[in-house]
């Protein structure tokens, strides 16, 4: 059960592997979302394995990989109100939680917040197999409504067997202990913290002067508990007595509407502004657009957003609610009592005592008050406390009596419920032991600060159980909950760590890869100046600084402020990347480029507004100049992983360019409004391979949505492609040519236009195999509307749809010029294409079952 192993030169005691459940993860947004994500990269990073599972987010299900080899399985289970998911009676996961407790040899469980239904079920579940849990509560709940009255019940039964329960203050701490009836010594307090490093203010940025005008910020969801409707009546009345003081409020709601209300009947449309939501890696970009920051909430346990817009330099007015009054000291925040009158003379003091605020000297304070590292080693702490607990405790017998006191009837109520997990556990230790189970691969990352002896014992299990249990599925595509397909992440996923699982001997006999993580945020185009408004480039390496190349044109004047990274000049990037094509990145904006093998994470990068060519030429010229005005450009011997990445309203060449033998890989990110005459999402060239899946690709006025030339390789999953206008003669969604292949398996191409060919084009000895994929609506005015192969290129379509496609002047499918075709199942309506479903001439293949 327990999987523990001893770090390799490090006296931290044995390593943990820690399984994080709640329905409350990315990405989506909010305190728990963010809690997790932060507290599992620092355990991490303390040599442990930490492995989360919460439900799938739309498209995003399956199993999925983010920084520092943080694994998610996305359960599709079904929400049922605010991102809960519906319960399961107890059984209907169990089976799921054991396998992957026993792949990922768990040893201790954590579960986070009292809503989550998921969460309260791997709890119980997990006592059931004899893991030792720890809860994590994030809110704080009343006595007196019924509502609560049986939350508390629940909770109280659902922590009746838990090891420790962690609180994120001490008013959290006495409303948990209250509701639950636990043991104090059983609830530990640790608070939140903040990443001090992703909210700097300014640099040099100086001190308020009296008389200048004011900015006032709020940045929380719109709704009643967070005090929108006292914030709807204070802002008025500010904005009568102070002329000089704005409003800027981000977030969104269902009251949204009640501040447009009041906006509209007091005539402040310009002074208060409404931002609509603000994703994370935006928020520091728009608290530094303020002087003070209001929060208006009428609960909370601890209220992360506080901590963060005094990070970033603001003066914060908040109420005195729950946690909140023990976040920061009273020179930062000033307190007010949740109401009209007090929040109104709270702010008006701030607005006295505003230039007296040090923004850079606030941001030191908050930055030694509150690190990640350190709630990772306090919870850590707990983790083995938690472990040390006496086996006796696992027993059915004193679980029972726990569950027996927590009441007459639920009491009873639940002893039966347990029971009846217990022999449910039996009978599945019965159907399937654990020792049949095969194991997961670790992330390469982890395995690399492990000792070789323990990638050799870990192999030669794998080795052991393999000759047991021969006919066992190996990959991770096991998952799939409920009879639903939708897994493409997973089989993505279940590739990749075959690979692994296979090449692990060989693996540990070369050099250790590097690796790096990134954060990217890109905004805007300041003609002014010539360059872009905005950028941010924050690095991390235990290798040392990444070498980067940027266009001095237009990011010469933020490259001061990059962190982590060692600035070269194209042909020193040109040399370490060792990359054949040195026009190719003469104009890119960003290069990334190594001499040796690396592995490169971007986490939710943006990239907006950028415009680096003239949209409007369309000249030959024009043309062969803006071939290499890339966005993003990787070389040389870069894997680059960019997950839930943004790219969107940029003008320029090429959003990503992969050249010389690069393999980046790209998961749920959306590429869209990007505009160029010969424009590219994503260009492959000269042996590169990319692999793209759960991407969208949107409402572009380029040539292509993707280009692959020159024996490049890509690799679609789950994508999109949706509402393009390709305005060239040949252009497509996806094209290739010069020996390029692709792979495209459940993807959607919808309502994109184009004149010869608007979906997909494949030429020039390329080879396209095309799996599950749907072709609708997309029409072209000269020649094929879905797919054209064509000289001496070949194309294997299986079980794929084309419906109600448009071609003026030929088929769906166009088979000319020695092209290649061979279709099982592809169906679909073609009555608006002028020769049908497929037209091919003399000297090429078809073949159709």
């Amino acid at each position: 059960m327990a999987g523990t192993q001893q770090l390799a030169g490090q006296g931290c005691g044995p390593r943990l592997s820690i399984l994080m459940v709640s329905d409350f993860f990315h990405p989506n947004f909010g305190g728990v979302e963010n809690h997790i994500y932060q507290l599992s990269q620092c355990l991490i990073n303390q040599g442990h394995k930490v492995v989360v599972i919460t439900h799938a987010y739309g498209d995003c299900g399956g199993v999925r990989y983010l920084t520092n080899g943080l694994k998610v399985y996305y359960l599709y289970r079904r929400p049922i109100h605010a991102q809960s998911t519906m319960p399961t009676l107890w059984l209907g996961a169990f089976r799921l939680l054991r396998l992957i407790c026993i792949r990922e040899a768990i040893s201790l469980v954590h579960c986070h917040q009292a809503f989550s239904t998921l969460g309260g079920e791997a709890l119980v579940q997990a006592r059931t197999m004899g893991y030792k849990v720890v809860f994590t509560d994030h809110s704080l709940f009343g006595f007196a409504d019924a509502a609560s009255i049986a939350t508390n019940k629940l909770i109280k039964a659902v922590l009746a067997d838990v090891q420790h329960a962690i609180c994120v203050s001490h008013t959290s701490k006495e409303n948990t202990v209250l509701r639950a009836s636990l043991h104090p010594a059983a609830v530990s307090v640790i608070p939140n913290a903040v990443d001090a490093s992703e909210f700097e203010p300014y640099p040099n940025q100086p001190r308020y002067r009296p008389g200048s005008p004011i900015t006032i910020v709020a940045l929380s969801r719109l709704v009643y508990r967070k005090g929108i409707d006292i914030l709807a009546l204070v802002i008025p009345e500010i904005c009568h007595r102070h002329p000089h003081v704005n409003f800027i409020i981000g977030g969104d709601g269902p009251k949204r509407g009640l501040l447009e209300q009041m906006i509209t009947q007091e005539g402040l449309a310009s002074r208060v502004a409404l931002a609509g939501a603000i994703p994370h890696e935006c928020a520091r970009e728009f608290l530094l657009q303020g002087h003070i920051f209001v929060n208006a909430s009428l609960t909370e346990a601890f209220c992360m957003a506080i901590v963060e817009a005094a990070s970033a330099g603001l003066l914060v007015v908040s109420t005195r609610v729950g946690g909140v009054p023990e976040v920061l000291p009273p020179d930062v925040m000033l307190l007010a009592e949740p109401s009209p009158e007090d929040l109104l003379a709270a702010v008006e003091q701030a607005l006295l005592l505003l230039p007296q605020l040090d923004p850079q000297q606030q941001h030191a304070r908050v930055r030694a008050m509150y690190n990640w590292p350190n709630v990772a080693q306090r919870t850590e702490a707990v983790y083995r406390a938690a472990l040390a607990a006496p086996p006796e405790q696992d027993l059915l017998l004193p679980r029972l009596r726990r569950y027996r006191s927590i009441g007459s009837w639920a009491g009873l109520l639940f002893c039966c419920v347990v029971v009846l997990l217990h022999w449910f556990w039996r009978l599945l230790e019965w159907q399937q032991p654990a020792e049949f189970v095969e194991p997961a691969a670790d992330w390469p990352g982890i395995e690399a600060m492990l000792g070789g002896a323990d990638e050799q014992q870990q192999q030669q299990k794998i080795a052991r159980r393999r000759q047991q249990q021969p006919q066992l599925d190996q990959s991770e595509a096991f998952i799939r909950v409920q009879g639903t397909a939708r897994t493409c992440a997973a089989v993505v996923m279940s590739l990749f760590l075959s690979c692994c699982v296979c090449t692990l001997p060989c693996c540990a006999q070369q050099q250790q890869q590097q690796r790096a993580e990134c954060s990217l945020l890109i905004l805007g185009y300041d003609n002014g100046q010539h360059g872009v408004s905005f950028a941010s480039l924050n690095c991390s390496s235990p290798y040392g600084p990444l070498p980067i190349a940027i266009n001095t044109t237009h990011m010469q004047r933020h490259a001061a402020g990059f962190k982590g990274v060692t600035l070269v000049n194209s042909s020193s990037c040109k040399e370490r990347a060792a990359t054949g094509k040195p026009e190719l990145h003469s104009h890119a904006l960003l290069y990334f480029c190594s001499e040796e093998q690396l592995q490169l994470t971007l986490l939710q990068p943006v990239v907006q507004g950028v415009k680096l060519i003239d949209a409007g030429s369309a000249s030959s010229a024009a043309a062969d100049s803006v071939d290499d005005a890339a966005l993003l450009l990787f070389g040389g011997r870069i894997q680059a992983s960019i997950v839930d990445g943004q790219v969107s309203s940029n003008t320029a060449g090429s959003a990503m360019l992969v050249v010389q033998q690069a393999e980046p890989q790209l998961y749920n990110t959306t590429v869209s409004g990007h505009v160029g005459p010969v424009g590219v999402g994503v260009l492959a060239v000269d042996d590169a391979s990319v692999s793209i899946s759960g991407s969208t690709f949107s409402s572009m006025s380029a040539f292509a949505a993707i280009l692959a030339q020159m024996q490049a390789e890509v690799t679609l999953q789950a994508c999109t492609f949706s509402g393009n206008a390709f305005g060239a003669s040949d252009g497509a969604a996806v094209i290739l040519e010069g020996r390029s292949s692709a792979e495209i398996s459940r993807s959607t191409f919808s309502g994109n236009r184009g004149k010869s060919r608007s979906a997909m084009h494949a030429s020039y000895n390329t080879q396209a195999n095309i799996t599950d994929c749907v072709f609708e609506n997309n029409a072209a005015t000269e020649a094929s509307a879905g797919l054209k192969v064509c000289c001496n290129a070949t194309a294997y379509v299986s079980h794929c749809k084309f419906i109600n496609n448009t071609a003026d002047s030929a088929a769906a499918i166009d088979v000319v010029n020695n092209g290649q075709l061979h279709c099982i199942e592809a169906t679909g309506c073609w009555s608006q294409c002028f020769l049908g479903l497929i037209r091919h001439e003399m000297h090429t293949t078809l073949g159709c079952l």
